[in-house]
């Protein structure tokens, strides 16, 4: 990858930028997912147990992510700590307040099975980061490596805790879109502070990162599509990104 000498240079593809750094905001704020593993943690047992363990020691930390994405975006001098501490709030109340314990776990996993798509596709094709700081490039590539090697942990916890397969999938289908709406809009919103956002360039990125070159769109459908298998399994997925993963 390729990046310029400097964190604030603009890159050549604006629209990935502004998506990976609204993805990479996102990620910074993520202290509620930490709190459900680690409250799952307590009560799977055996093979479960360690690998959940194994999940939550790799998963990047909220607050490294916080001091790796924040300066990256203050040096684009862009307004984004409002739009974040917003979603951050909201995320807590509905996953720390409003829901119950166990659909907090169906609306995690929707969001880690949203990650994993993320990931894969980052990682089988590497123009997914190169237009990010590389900072930011780096965070993103490790935290994508630790979402496909633990790919169905939080699955298999769900079907340990035994929920069934309408819950799963009902549940899975509202948070991935509710996950990909909030992407959208922190996206939407680097993009317009940069006066990008009525500029016809960015939908012709925006246009071939969907549906042309990367087909992100395409593959969200289909992995959602294959999401209503009733024997769907994050591992049993083909996948050619480079990492070694041993189904449990």
């Amino acid at each position: 990858m390729e990046h310029g000498n400097e964190q604030n240079e603009l890159p050549a593809d604006d629209f990935r930028a502004d998506l990976y750094g609204a993805y990479a905001l996102l990620l910074s704020g993520e202290n509620w997912c930490m709190r459900i593993a680690r409250r799952y943690f307590l009560l799977a047992r055996g093979d479960l147990r360690e690998r959940l363990g194994q999940w939550v020691a790799r998963e990047v930390d909220p607050g490294i992510a916080r001091k790796t994405v924040h300066p990256v975006l203050e040096n684009r001098r862009l307004r984004f700590r409002l739009a974040r501490t917003v979603l951050q709030r909201l995320n807590d109340w509905v996953f720390m307040r409003l829901l119950p314990l166990r659909w907090k776990l169906l609306g995690l996993m929707g969001i880690e099975h949203f990650k994993v798509m993320m990931a894969e596709m980052a990682l089988e094709d590497p123009r997914y980061l190169e237009s990010t700081d590389r900072s930011m490039g780096g965070l993103l590539q490790r935290h994508f490596v630790e979402v496909v090697e633990h790919r169905g942990v939080v699955h298999d916890v769900a079907i340990f805790v035994g929920f069934g397969y309408v819950a799963r999938v009902l549940t899975g289908w509202i948070a991935m879109f509710a996950y990909t709406a909030s992407l959208s809009l922190l996206t939407g919103w680097l993009s317009f502070q940069q006066g990008r956002m009525f500029w016809p360039p960015t939908y012709v990125q925006a246009f071939r990162f969907l549906f042309i070159d990367e087909k992100f769109l395409i593959h969200l459908v289909r992995y959602g599509l294959g999401y209503l298998r009733p024997g769907f399994h994050p591992v049993a997925r083909p996948t050619s990104a480079p990492i070694a993963i041993s189904p449990a």
